[in-house]
Order: structure tokens, then sequence, then C-alpha cells
């Protein structure tokens, strides 16, 4: 994917590789190590999919607390996409970047926290797709007005915009209250020497370590969140906290595979013993039958022959005459 740099530095043009064929395309939109790497150390945790028509116009959106990066890409139409740097402090503090995302193109476009997003139909109409770093705040939503001059943004619009009422209420830029998101003075600026900034995008907690290094600041910043403590030892205790519970996590599964395994032996022995115990009874039991079933033979050999004795004698008392002669 490769990064195309804006009118803001901090606002990024991404575009996919893709692969086409006789059956159609494919591409990666989306890749979490590369984007961490690098755009910004960042996770999503909400996407949104809108639908527009002709002539419609949304924006310019922010909020101003649970301030929102969105990854912004077409997957119906074409729209021209803008953000709005709403950071007090920041160098390009009030001025705009656009671009155009469609579906033949398939550009996408990273706004980070602390921008004003919005965007114009330029077809029938359009569908677009965006991750978000925070959640929607309907409480810390603010909409600053499309066509403010302060601003000038050039929108490729041929006729007046389809807005909502919410939008057509937006604040003029004198009026809109800006992002809790601060950039930092000139002093104050990123330094990884430093050990205090970790990323092109400052952090609350970033700013307030600003203030605390330099208090003659008049900036209205963020409490701490973690004590002070620099955001790279922050980060670096979280590596070392994940890999011992990675750690922990595979010695727990050697320890059950290793119970498993014993519990399986022991279970086998045990089914062998008690496969022993009732091939001794078999064998015990067959002898005693065996025994008394040559006993019983026996006896009835011996009751056979004591019957036929009894016969014979029986036989030659009846077939005697008188004179003791034998009788037909």
């Amino acid at each position: 994917m490769d990064i195309i740099d804006t009118a803001l530095p901090d606002v990024k043009l991404l575009k996919p590789q893709v692969f086409t064929d006789g059956r159609g395309f494919f591409m990666e939109t989306f890749r979490d190590g590369w984007f961490k790497e690098n755009i910004a150390d960042r996770t999503f945790v909400q996407e949104n999919h809108s639908n527009s028509s002709k002539g419609v116009l949304r924006g310019l959106h922010y909020q101003t607390e649970n301030t929102q990066g969105k990854l912004v890409r077409v997957v119906v139409g074409e729209v021209f996409d803008v953000a709005v740097d709403m950071r007090e402090g920041s160098p390009t503090f009030g001025k705009w970047a656009g671009a155009t995302l469609s579906a033949q193109n398939r550009y996408q476009l990273w706004i980070p926290e602390g921008f004003a997003h919005g965007f114009c139909v330029l077809g029938d109409a359009a569908e677009v797709v965006y991750k978000c770093t925070d959640y929607y705040n309907p409480e810390t939503e603010q909409v600053l007005i499309w066509n403010d001059p302060a601003i000038g943004i050039g929108w490729p619009l041929q006729t007046a915009p389809l807005l909502s009422p919410k939008d057509l209420a937006g604040k003029t830029w004198a009026q809109a209250e800006k992002s809790a998101l601060r950039f930092p003075d000139k002093k104050c600026r990123p330094n990884v020497s430093d050990g205090i900034f970790s990323d092109r995008l400052p952090t609350r907690l970033q700013y307030a370590l600003c203030k605390e290094k330099h208090p003659g600041n008049e900036e209205r910043q963020a409490q701490p969140r973690s004590g002070g403590i620099p955001v790279l030892q922050i980060q670096r205790e979280r590596r070392i906290r994940a890999a011992v519970g990675h750690r922990e996590g595979n010695n727990k599964r050697h320890n059950y595979t290793n119970q498993a395994f014993t519990d399986n032996q022991a279970c086998r022995e045990k089914r062998t013993d008690t496969v022993g115990v009732f091939q001794t009874a078999f064998a015990v039991f067959r002898l005693l039958a065996n025994d008394v079933f040559q006993h019983r033979r026996q006896h009835r050999a011996c009751h056979d022959g004591h019957i036929d004795g009894r016969r014979q004698i029986n036989a030659h008392t009846d077939r005697k005459d008188g004179q003791g002669k034998f009788t037909a």
C-alpha cells in the first residue's frame, strides 16, 4: 500500500495494491500491523457505513472529547473528502485538505484525531465506509459550517448541496469550540529522546506531560492518566506485561498438557489393573467350573453304573421260575 502526502502533514492518502484478472479484482484494504508501523499506532473500535444520494454534503463533524481518528474509503460512487485541523497550537491549525475518493481509484484517507471531517457526493450516489479510533459521543459532537470563508474549502460543487438540519446549523470557525486535543508549542514538539512523545500525533497524556514540563503554557490541557509516567516507559511496561502474560499462558497450557497426560496415564494404569483383576477372576471361575463339571460327570457315571447293576439283578431275578430256570 502506497502512502501519499496531502496539504496537511498528518492527513495521509493510502493507495492499495489491486490484483485484477478476468474474474474481477482483489485488494487488501487494511492490515493492523502495517498501519501501526507506517501510519499511526491506533486501534479502531467502530466502523460506520453511510449511503448518500446525489448532491448530499455531510459535515464538517468532530468531537471535542473522545476525539476520533478516521480511516475513510468509498465502496460505491465518488466523493470529495475533507479534513480540517481543529487542534490549537498546530502549525496547520484552521487549514484544510481534500481528496477525491471513489470506488474506482479505491483510495483511503487517514484523518487523525482532532480534525473535523466531511464530504460531498460527486455522482448520483455514494457509499462511504470509515473506521473510528473512538466511539461516537453525541454529547461532545460539534459541527463546523461547511462554507465558512475563514477556512475557504474548495468544494467541487455545481449546485447548492443538500444538508441535514444539524449541518445547516453548524458553527463558523470563530464560533466553533476547538478540539480538546491540543497541539503543543515549539518547545513541546514531539521529541522521542525526551522519553515523552512516541508518535507523530501527541496524546492527552503527552500534552499533560508537556504542561508539567513547561508550566507557563496557557493552553487547556488534559491531566495525566498515569501519574506523569513517560509514554515510552508506559509502552515498555505494557510490552513487558504482555510478554510475561504470554509466557505465563504458555506455562499454564504446558501444565494443563502435563496434567492431562498424567491423568490419562493414571486412567490407563487403572484400567489395566481392572482388566487384570477381571482376567484373574475369570480364570479362577473357569477352574472352579471345570472342577464342578468333572465332579458332576464322575458322579453321574457312578450313578449310572449303579442303576445298570440294579437293573441287571432285577432282570435276572424276574426270569427265573420256581425251579431256577429262566422263563422266556
